[in-house]
């Protein structure tokens, strides 16, 4: 059975011609891209599938049309639910933050850091909040990060020097 991951809110509607105000849930701006298909979740009747034709970033959401969407009626039976993509467009090394909460988190010499409770993004890199008795934040970059395994939810770091002591 093939995965979704959902990647946008649909909160109301925009205007008198089907556009939707929609809530990002993923830090990937691409997502709303023109041409971008995207699953409704629950489905709406008549239109399981939503083809991007426009998007425009505004403060916290986006404003979107889609091309299967032409009147506000429409629009309206939009409102209140997710907007989906496939799970399996995920590269080897690429994760969802929602697998990556949780994780346990240990340097390679085998000292338990703690636990990850946040991602932040960053314009280099994703940042890990890692927490135990103290904070951690570990940079989401291969010279640091040597494996990360989601089903046994553990990843394990080479510190450098200075990381941990901050």
């Amino acid at each position: 059975m093939r995965q979704y991951l959902a990647v946008g809110y649909v909160s109301q509607t925009k205007g008198l011609n089907g556009e939707v105000k929609v809530k990002p849930l993923s830090d990937r701006k691409e997502r709303f891209s023109k041409s971008s298909k995207l699953r409704i979740s629950p489905p709406v009747e008549n239109v399981p599938f939503l083809t991007v034709k426009s998007a425009c970033k505004h403060k916290d959401y986006f404003v979107v049309r889609f091309t299967e969407v032409r009147s506000i009626e429409t629009a309206q039976a939009l409102c209140g639910h997710y907007l989906e993509v496939s799970a399996d467009i995920l590269k080897d090394d690429q994760y969802y933050v929602h697998d990556l909460i949780g994780i346990e988190v240990k340097t390679d010499q085998g000292k338990y850091l703690g636990v990850i409770t946040e991602v932040k993004a960053s314009k280099a890199h994703d940042i890990y909040v890692v927490k135990n008795d103290k904070e951690y934040l570990i940079p989401a970059v291969k010279e640091i990060v040597k494996k990360i395994d989601i089903p046994k939810k553990i990843m394990v770091i080479t510190p450098t020097k200075g990381l941990l002591e901050l």
